[in-house]
């Protein structure tokens, strides 16, 4: 009998966070508009060398700007040192080669 009373309010207590977390933290109800917004914020700071201050960066942006802000911060998590040379490596070689001149 405990053991039961026990199970359904750890049940309730679940649907309440679950739904708390989706709809308050995450915004899925949020335009289609402003959660692209919030993934190109993300998209653009992870790819600026500013380690430590993307997350906050990607925050306040996305803060000025009104879009989404948890679907920028996954993005930007992506960008951490395991994954720093799959992304920067072809950044900079694409941007040390100077262009050919037409002639």
């Amino acid at each position: 009998m405990i053991a039961h009373r026990v199970t359904g309010r750890f049940r309730s207590a679940w649907r309440k966070c679950r739904r708390f977390v989706l709809h308050s933290v995450l915004h899925t109800d949020d335009p289609p508009a402003r959660l692209a917004l919030g993934a190109a914020i993300g998209m653009f700071f992870m790819f600026t060398p500013t380690f430590g201050f993307q997350m906050l960066l990607v925050v306040f942006v996305a803060w000025l700007l009104r879009a989404n802000k948890a679907v920028g911060l996954p993005i930007v998590w992506i960008s951490n040192p395991a994954t720093m040379i799959i992304l920067y490596y072809p950044c900079y070689y694409i941007g040390r080669n100077r262009p050919r001149r037409l002639s």
